[in-house]
């Protein structure tokens, strides 16, 4: 072999960039026999670069595309080459399945052999796997045949006769296999042998209810079972833009798992043909019938005409260089080895942001169900830890706006996300304020998406409706597209609840509060702007309280005129009046009520004078509870102690008490607003612990979950912030622990949640032996799957909690300990 020839093999085979002029200038130089070993070699290599970077590049968008550069090449000859790579792709990129099964049943409709020895090979691998319970890559083999079956390359016997070998030995792993080829194939297979597929969930209900897997596998099992018959319903058979061959054209291989098939490894590397001219103008005549008389052959681009497979391989390198690099990043995400790698180099540049955008994007166009994306979403690495949140959430939010018209699928994605945790609810109300503020900067059809996706999750009552007091519906806070982008989020509230079920959610306590901006009750002006502004978007029924709200002020305001203006000759009846305006919780205006109450002689120590300030304080009250947060802390609590707290604690605790239960992600803001007024008025603190006890101890009697959880999170928050002492707390989950149920043991968890640490610390041998009941409880199988999976769940992320623990928010940590005040209480005490 000459020197030339031997570079040219080591260039071509190394995998190595070589410049495409440099390349045709050394192929120019060396002769070749057609069938000569050195020149199958070339072509060889040729075949398997062209195959590689072709299923490197296949998407949705390009399969057709993809296909018809497959078929250029001869697929026959390099079968195993092409089985080989997209079996390592599909590993690698398991969420696009369906497209390297749509490319497979594609190719095998024309070229079976293709399918045929594919299909081999999964079984060997499956069996193979099986054995040595490889989780990770069986699984992937199992969504690969389950996809298959769905694009009917194999047949539904191996897919049944697979779950049946899976069943033969129950375990954790075996019973995740099974929910995975069920959750990718199981409506087919219902639609196929529906009698096989019932008797198989039977096995699974019997699994679930006998405890025989751990709570991750039974939490499975139960979440298939949840979603099944809602996929049964809105199944509309596979993705019509992957659908692409006929009926008529599609061919089915029949194996069974008890055959004993071999995956012909020997296809993968280089044997030399010596019928090999004769064999590739049979292939010609396949690949023209497949693709037309005027695609170029084998022919047409031998290496003594300049135009070689391999030199035109070349020619376009550069290009497919590029292509490749980006689909490494998609490929290489999922590969164990390469996240080592990248661990230690992490760039924060514009390209990883843009990349991240496309995985989210190409996650949720990807996914058959809102569930299936949520999980998948979950998985992607972060560009940003810190704000992982905000950032997908915000492009969960940015795909929704760039549909042609809305998708209620983003809005069911929302909801999953939205009560992961507190950190995910917050990450909503912060975009929701975000796209409100912003919403000039959005063309109308963006808005319209964005305010039918909040609409939605307003209407599912999935984040809190707190969010919504940013808006302040008046001429001057509002702009035209703030206005329509409030229409739209009430246009898909009334779409989802109806008229009649929308005004019951507004018109309830807790929401209140919230929504003064959009309906409010004191402004005669910003009431006639609203109840114009909601008739004239056609909810007109929405404004039947504002509008009685509106007569009630005019009336009230000729009253107050009529009063001013007779001065002195105000009697009893006016002085009536008087206290009716200030118990009715109206709006009034400041300078007319002094100028009213001016006209009104009263003793200080009159029942009547009284009467008026009591009013007076609880508004104060009110109003400044209703308004604090983290940011506005200290002044808040500069504004209440401006008020008489000592005759008002009774107001004060029911209003503090009232707000913590409707915004339970505030609660340790609350708890540090009655540690700091505590410190100088202890009675506060007392009143409002006792009422805490009263109301834990009937909620728990009554098993009433949702309140019972604010009280024990309040109590928690207390207890970190030195408000009451730690045997109560432990009273508490003593308490708890007596009589086992589900119930319970979430109350439990939420407590270890909140104040687990702390409790660690102050003592440490009580919470190991809490702990350890907890895991008896897990191992006993005495409660249902969530709640042993949140015990597992705690455990899980424990440890974690107390290595990074740094004490309570520093912001809200604003009393120094010598003041501290703690009320030690019993749980037994009446």
């Amino acid at each position: 072999m000459s020197e030339k020839l031997s570079k040219l093999l080591k260039l071509m085979s190394g995998g190595a960039y070589v410049p495409p002029a440099k390349l045709r200038e050394l192929m120019a130089q060396v002769e070749l026999e057609e069938n000569s070993k050195e020149f199958q070699i070339l072509q060889w290599e040729a075949l398997k670069k062209n195959i590689n970077s072709s299923v490197n590049k296949v998407n949705k968008e390009n399969l057709k595309t993809i296909v018809v550069e497959l078929f250029k090449n001869n697929l026959l000859q390099g079968r195993g080459l092409l089985c080989q790579c997209i079996m390592k792709s599909q590993q690698l990129s398991t969420s696009y399945t369906d497209v390297y099964a749509s490319l497979v049943s594609i190719i095998n409709s024309k070229i079976p052999e293709v399918g045929d020895l594919l299909v081999r090979r999964l079984i060997v691998k499956f069996k193979r796997l099986l054995r040595r319970n490889e989780a990770e890559q069986c699984r992937s083999v199992v969504v690969f045949l389950s996809e298959l079956f769905n694009f009917r390359v194999i047949n539904s016997e191996l897919v049944q006769q697979i779950i049946d070998k899976l069943f033969e030995n129950i375990s954790d792993f075996r019973i995740e296999m099974i929910i995975e080829i069920m959750r990718h194939c199981g409506i087919t297979l219902h639609d196929e042998n529906g009698k096989w597929f019932d008797q198989k969930a039977n096995l699974l209900r019997n699994v679930l209810n006998e405890n025989i897997v751990n709570p991750k596998s039974q939490y499975l099992i139960q979440e298939f079972f949840d979603n099944f018959k809602g996929l049964v319903t809105n199944y509309n058979g596979i993705d019509e833009s992957l659908d692409l061959v006929e009926e008529e054209d599609q061919i089915t291989h029949n194996f069974t798992l008890s055959e004993n098939v071999l995956g012909d490894d020997h296809l993968d590397v280089f044997k030399f043909d010596p019928n090999y001219k004769d064999n590739r103008e049979k292939y010609n005549i396949i690949r023209k019938g497949i693709l037309g008389s005027d695609v170029e052959t084998d022919s047409d681009q031998e290496v003594d005409n300049e135009s070689s497979d391999y030199s035109s391989d070349y020619d376009n390198e550069e290009e497919e260089k590029q292509d490749v690099d980006d689909d490494d990043n998609r490929q290489y995400t999922d590969d164990k080895e390469r996240n080592k790698l990248t661990v230690q180099i992490k760039d924060l540049t514009e390209q990883e942001l843009t990349t991240f955008q496309k995985n989210v994007y190409l996650t949720i166009m990807s996914s058959m169900s809102p569930e299936e994306a949520t999980h998948k979403l979950l998985k992607l690495p972060a560009v940003d830890p810190k704000r992982k949140e905000y950032m997908l959430v915000d492009m969960v939010i940015k795909c929704c706006a760039q549909e042609k018209i809305y998708s209620k699928y983003y809005g069911l994605i929302g909801e999953n996300l939205a009560v992961i945790n507190k950190s995910w609810a917050e990450a909503f109300q912060a975009l929701f304020k975000e796209n409100y503020q912003n919403c000039h900067r959005y063309e109308t059809a963006l808005l319209r998406n964005i305010g039918a996706f909040w609409g939605h999750m307003f209407a599912s009552d999935k984040i809190g409706w707190e969010c919504l007091s940013v808006i302040k519906l008046t001429e001057e806070d509002t702009t035209s597209s703030g206005r329509i982008f409030i229409k739209f989020i009430f246009q898909r509230m009334v779409d989802e609840l109806g008229d009649k079920k929308l005004n019951e959610r507004i018109s309830e306590d807790y929401i209140q509060p919230f929504i003064r901006g959009l309906f409010p009750v004191d402004n005669p002006d910003h009431l006639r702007f609203s109840i114009n502004y909601f008739t004239a978007i056609g909810m007109g029924k929405l404004t039947d309280k504002m509008r009685s709200n509106l007569n009630i002020l005019t009336e009230k305001d000729k009253l107050i005129t009529s009063l001013v203006n007779n001065g002195s000759d105000s009697d009893e009846s006016d002085l009536s009046k008087l206290l009716k305006l200030k118990s009715g919780g109206a709006y009034v205006p400041p300078a007319k009520l002094r100028e009213l109450m001016a006209q009104v002689e009263l003793e200080e120590n009159s029942k009547e004078f009284q009467i008026l300030q009591w009013e007076a304080l609880k508004k104060n009250i009110n109003s400044s509870v209703n308004k604090v947060n983290k940011k506005n802390l200290k002044t808040i609590v500069v504004e209440l102690f401006k008020n008489n707290l000592l005759q008002g604690r009774g107001l004060l605790c029911q209003c503090i008490m009232k707000s913590q239960q409707l915004s339970t992600s505030y609660t340790d803001v609350y708890a540090s607003l009655v540690s700091i007024i505590n410190s100088k008025i202890p009675e506060v603190g007392d009143l409002l612990v006792r009422r805490l006890i009263v109301k834990f101890k009937r909620l728990i009697r009554r098993n009433e979950a949702e309140q019972c959880r604010s009280v024990v999170v309040f109590l928690s928050e207390l207890f970190n912030f030195h408000v009451i002492n730690s045997e109560l707390v432990q009273q508490i989950i003593d308490k708890l622990f007596e009589n086992i149920s589900d119930f319970r043991i979430e109350m439990i968890i939420e407590i270890m949640r909140h104040c687990g640490i702390t409790l660690h610390d102050e003592n440490g041998k009580w919470f190991d032996q809490k702990a350890n009941l907890l895991r008896n409880v897990l191992n006993e199988n005495i409660v249902n799957p969530k709640s042993q999976y949140l015990i597992q769940e705690f455990f899980d992320n424990f440890k974690g909690l107390v290595t990074n623990y740094n004490g309570i928010d520093e912001s809200l940590d604003l009393v120094e300990e010598e003041d501290q005040i703690t009320h030690n209480f019993t749980l037994s005490e009446n």
